[in-house]
């Protein structure tokens, strides 16, 4: 089985207030009474780790332990930005930069002060955020991707295996935002041996507005079968 991606990108030539979508958007502003209960959140959290979790033990309905993510910062996206392996996308500064840039000048845009920087810059740049339509600079989709994958595995355990998951990432997450994440399970059945679960996934912010959902295939040990097979053998689609 092959991995598939499909990416569709848009409005990056719209300016500030032409996407009505975000126009009400203001940074949100938080009290210390906010800080403390995502910091409880954060220490509610919980793995499954090395205990397994058995396809017999679980019910439709059952809800996985969501998990905080934010408030975002700058310094979170640029985590994300080197553990996800970016770097690739930025050759390098200076020279190696403006020969980059020769060669790919539509992968540059102007800043405010005239100077020429990465299109990845609005993941931090307020004003070329801006220019792409957006209020602020925007995390990447793929680290929602990632957290609903963290919510499924964390739930599910070592011994299990995440076979598939399919997102839909509904809106940006800005600077200052918090992310919710949680999820339940909508049904479980055996395939071609296999002890399959089907679990949704829905991500949040403090807005209460839905900003990524995923739909996961999990599979899970049996207690009368055995451990899952890795991999699988068979197309249990």
């Amino acid at each position: 089985m092959s991995p598939i991606s499909t990416n569709i990108r848009g409005g990056r030539q719209k300016k500030w207030g032409e996407r009505k979508k975000y126009a009400s958007y203001e940074r949100h502003r938080y009290t210390p009474e906010d800080i403390q209960r995502i910091d409880e959140a954060y220490e509610r959290e919980t793995r499954r780790g090395a205990v397994p979790r058995h396809w017999e033990d679980v019910e439709v309905g059952d809800e996985l332990g969501g998990l905080v993510k934010g408030p975002i910062t700058i310094t979170d996206i640029m985590n994300w930005n080197m553990g996800w392996g970016l770097a690739m996308q930025f050759p390098g500064a200076h020279r190696l930069a403006y020969e980059w840039r020769k060669a790919q000048p539509s992968a540059y845009m102007l800043n405010a002060y005239g100077v020429p920087d990465s299109i990845e810059a609005v993941h931090w740049d307020d004003d070329l955020a801006r220019r792409t339509g957006n209020p602020f600079a925007y995390d990447y989709g793929g680290q929602r991707i990632a957290w609903l994958a963290q919510t499924i595995t964390d739930w599910a355990g070592d011994d299990a295996w995440l076979l598939s998951l399919d997102c839909q990432v509904r809106r940006f997450v800005y600077g200052g935002d918090t992310v919710w994440t949680k999820g339940s399970v909508v049904s479980k059945d055996i395939r071609s041996g296999q002890h399959v679960t089907e679990v949704d996934v829905t991500a949040d912010d403090q807005r209460g507005e839905v900003t990524a959902t995923g739909r996961a295939t999990v599979l899970l040990p049996s207690q009368a079968a055995g451990p899952v097979t890795l991999p699988p053998l068979v197309d249990l689609g």
